[in-house]
């Protein structure tokens, strides 16, 4: 374990006049492919902390910048206006590995990553089981998965109410995300068409989203998009516009994609 309890990134500009994050939320029906990728492209992400953990790191990479770019050219922007924008407005992401126990303290395989405005708030709230421990924490069975998630959504819930700008909850896992996960969500988000898009959390109206981990790439599980959609990336633009807006978030797919 490094020496730092929390680690520290901060969310640059290569260029304070280049394309940003801020040009694509403040005008997202005018955005190309290409400005997005140069959104992504002009954001980098500075270690304020030594020896930061590499996969937390590349989660918040990825959220920031090809996450950002699928929710824009998927649509579902529209549809978690508020998890997006916020993303455009971190400053910094804290890195902390969570532990359990209350006299001798175990480190679980959960990282919490907070992403955090430049005035100190919590905006949005992610987490990643690996697979380093699932005799400490394994999704695949009924019970661990109800914790993992109920967990989140508490901490989610204090930092609605410490920060009513609070946007988004994002659960990661490595490799599968398991079926019990996915329908305790949708028990708690609504399972009609337009609920799964929206994929609110009642208790504090904010989105959740599932993401899962394959190798070195991440990829959206919840809400459900057409896989063409879903492989999209800034990194493989087509050489038509966009495809903001509403028509393929509204589109329901007829099946998960896990």
């Amino acid at each position: 374990m490094p020496t730092n309890s929390v680690h520290k990134l901060a969310v640059k500009s290569i260029g304070e006049t280049a394309f940003s994050l801020h040009s694509v939320t403040s005008n997202p029906r005018q955005c190309t492919p290409i400005d997005l990728q140069l959104a992504g492209e002009n954001l980098k992400l500075q270690s304020l902390t030594d020896n930061p953990p590499a996969v937390p790191v590349q989660l918040a990479s990825y959220l920031l910048t090809e996450f950002f770019a699928l929710l824009h050219r998927s649509g579902l922007y529209n549809r978690q206006k508020s998890l997006w924008e916020a993303l455009a407005r971190v400053n910094e992401v804290h890195l902390e590995r969570l532990k359990a126990g209350f006299i001798v303290k175990i480190e679980l395989p959960i990282w919490e990553l907070r992403f955090i405005d430049e005035r100190g708030r919590k905006l949005l709230l992610a987490r990643f089981l690996d697979n380093s421990a699932p005799n400490l924490v394994d999704v695949k069975n009924g019970k661990d998965s109800t914790r993992f998630l109920q967990s989140a959504v508490k901490q989610a819930e204090k930092f609605k109410v410490e920060n009513p700008a609070f946007a988004g909850l994002i659960l990661v896992c490595e490799e599968r995300m398991p079926d019990c996960l996915i329908n305790d969500v949708l028990k708690l988000t609504g399972d009609d068409p337009v609920a799964r898009y929206q994929s609110l959390l009642p208790t504090i109206g904010c989105p959740i989203d599932l993401l899962v981990r394959k190798g070195e790439q991440f990829s959206i599980v919840l809400p459900v998009l057409p896989n063409r959609i879903k492989n999209l990336s800034s990194k493989s633009l087509p050489d038509n516009s966009s495809t903001s807006g509403d028509g393929d978030a509204n589109h329901e797919p007829s099946e998960l994609v896990v």
